[in-house]
């Protein structure tokens, strides 16, 4: 490794981290993070199969922290997936270079990937989400550098963490490999050696327990009867729109251009999209397991951005510059209506004009806001329709009694956060196109009260970053 080498992954590594903690403060954390941080502040590890390897990882990193007196969860955990994510991104960075041995494009095909949206967000965000694509290619990494015991050991905590990890596989296959026993028998050990040391004291949990993968398939059988074919392909390409936006062309460009001579490359990434349409099948998301396909993606296109910077370096810094700038934009936009709505729940809760144990309706973050930020009030759950459906294929959840709740004579409100993405107004825009299968539809609260109470009055209270609505039933 020269100078050169060691000189451009030391200012990756530095730039990103500080990018990702940065943009991670003081915002809002969702139902799934608080769940995650709560078992991450208990620091058992042994009642764990689902996601383990996140949740070891973060147990380890709160471990550490404690004793340096940071005692925080939240600030560990964000601090693990952000060590995370960079070192994926330098893992791809290293795949490339040992791919093309070119370091200018391993270099743009790092920025590209770890800049765009999706990667970006989940680094901070308490979710295991980002995890499942960053030890995967951790793993790889090690594993084209001759280090295939310790790569598999990635590989199976990558699995451990998320089986969707396992549609990562093909981009092992970018260069030309000769298998050998030794690599097999290596290769086999250490991903054994994970899967079978964890499933030694979460077997009882994973076929059985809360986080039981049994309970998880079962959930997916159900969702898919509930689930028609627009809303399929909506997320599938919407999984990969959302954070790859502008280089998308560049990805079909690929394709047209150059399927010939980047054979391998274009085999890999048309096996990488083809077995992430399952995925968004059961997932009903915005595409957060599509992750796994971004590296391959961002393969894809920067190879193009590259070749063209050759001929035209004007039109290609245009292209990344807007690329770069537009995902700047979308999580600006989304960190600042987390740390809006993070606010506005401390400021309810220190507001004595807002009734003690007043109800609070809400689009489905409740847990942060009932144990964390406004403990003196009760948030309420709205979900849309189609949430309401799918709620049903979950093990011991009721929808709250709205009905009960609005005509109770307690003081009722409403929060109308809208969207918190730039992009989510597209979703909205476009929410008859899927039937009515939307999540995050505007309006949803007010409707669902006007449904229970058609006479009902809303009165906003002033001095919130979002709507608040004092609700008046007026039967």
């Amino acid at each position: 490794m020269n100078n050169k080498e060691i000189k451009y992954q030391i200012l990756l590594v530095v730039s990103l981290l500080l990018i990702y903690l940065i943009s991670g403060f003081n915002v809002t954390i969702t139902n799934d993070s608080l769940t995650n941080i709560e078992q991450v502040a208990a620091m058992d590890i042994l009642h764990r199969s689902s996601h383990f390897g996140f949740h070891f990882l973060s147990v380890l990193f709160h471990a550490v922290f404690k004793l340096f007196g940071i005692t925080d969860p939240v600030q560990s955990t964000q601090f693990m997936l952000s060590t995370f994510s960079v070192a994926g991104t330098l893992a791809l960075f290293r795949i490339v270079l040992n791919w093309k041995n070119n370091l200018n494009l391993a270099l743009v095909i790092a920025i590209i990937y770890g800049l765009n949206s999706n990667i970006w967000r989940f680094s901070v965000q308490c979710e295991y989400h980002v995890l499942v694509p960053s030890l995967s290619l951790i793993g790889i990494s090690l594993w084209l550098n001759g280090k295939q015991f310790t790569g598999a050991i990635f590989g199976g905590l990558a699995v451990l963490t998320s089986p969707f990890a396992i549609l990562s596989t093909p981009l092992i296959f970018i260069r030309e490999i000769k298998f050998n026993r030794n690599i097999i028998i290596k290769s086999i050990a250490g991903f054994v050696l994970i899967i079978g040391s964890v499933s030694l004291f979460t077997y009882k949990e994973t076929l059985q327990g809360e986080w039981s993968y049994n309970l998880v398939y079962q959930y997916y059988q159900k969702t898919l009867a509930i689930t028609n074919f627009k809303r399929v392909f909506s997320i599938y390409l919407y999984g990969y729109a959302r954070s790859f936006l502008i280089l998308l062309p560049l990805v079909l460009y690929f394709v047209i251009k150059y399927r010939k001579s980047e054979k391998r490359l274009f085999l890999i990434l048309l096996a990488t999209l083809f077995i992430h349409i399952p995925v968004a099948i059961p997932e009903n998301r915005y595409g957060a397991y599509q992750m796994t396909a971004y590296p391959i993606l961002a393969i894809a296109a920067g190879f193009v951005l590259y070749n063209l910077y050759q001929n035209n370096k004007w039109k290609s810094t245009l292209i990344a510059g807007g690329f770069v700038l537009l995902n700047i934009f979308i999580v600006i936009q989304e960190r600042s209506f987390h740390r809006g709505l993070r606010n506005m729940y401390l400021q309810m809760q220190n507001d004595s004009q807002i009734e003690e144990n007043a109800y609070v309706f809400m689009y489905k973050a409740t847990k942060p806001f009932n144990n964390k930020y406004a403990s003196r009030l009760k948030g309420v759950s709205v979900y849309s329709e189609y949430q309401e459906n799918l709620t049903e294929n979950l093990e011991n959840y009721n929808l709250p009694d709205y009905e009960e709740i609005i005509k109770s004579g307690l003081p009722v409100y409403l929060i109308e956060s809208g969207v918190s993405l730039p992009d989510d107004y597209v979703k909205t825009a476009l929410s008859g196109f899927v039937s009515k299968q939307g999540a995050k539809t505007k309006g949803v609260g007010m409707k669902k009260i006007k449904s229970i109470c058609p006479g009902v009055r809303f009165e906003e209270v002033k001095g919130y970053s979002s709507r608040l609505f004092k609700v008046y039933c007026l039967l």
